[in-house]
């Protein structure tokens, strides 16, 4: 794994978390709302099906405190990705840092 230093952390991420309610009719709606900005990288993984979705590894300073169910908003160079986790968030780099296996969401 390649080192992670904070010179890495270039790209401008939304930290977004998930507020569910009651819709009425025994369901509920799912709105994401914005948490706060942060920076932290991203590396492309390659996905095993070629009709999936691209995935990512994003890695971001450890001392964030993630809510239960959260997102990434990335403000890329031609439109906003919202990257969903896959996988919990490891502490890497002498616990310096939080890495998380990400994939961008179909329905953004």
């Amino acid at each position: 794994m390649q080192k992670t230093t904070l010179k890495d952390l270039r790209e401008l991420l939304t930290l977004l978390f998930a507020q569910t309610r009651d819709d009425g009719e025994g369901g509920w709606d799912e709105n994401w709302k914005h948490m706060k900005q942060l920076h932290g990288a991203i590396w492309p993984l390659v996905p095993a099906p070629k009709d999936a979705k691209p995935h990512y590894r994003v890695t971001i300073r450890a001392e964030y405190q993630l809510p239960k169910r959260f997102a990434f908003l990335w403000h890329g160079f031609r439109r906003s990705k919202r990257l969903i986790p896959l996988s919990k968030p490891l502490l890497i780099e002498n616990n310096r840092f939080l890495s998380i296996t990400t994939k961008e969401d179909t329905h953004a």
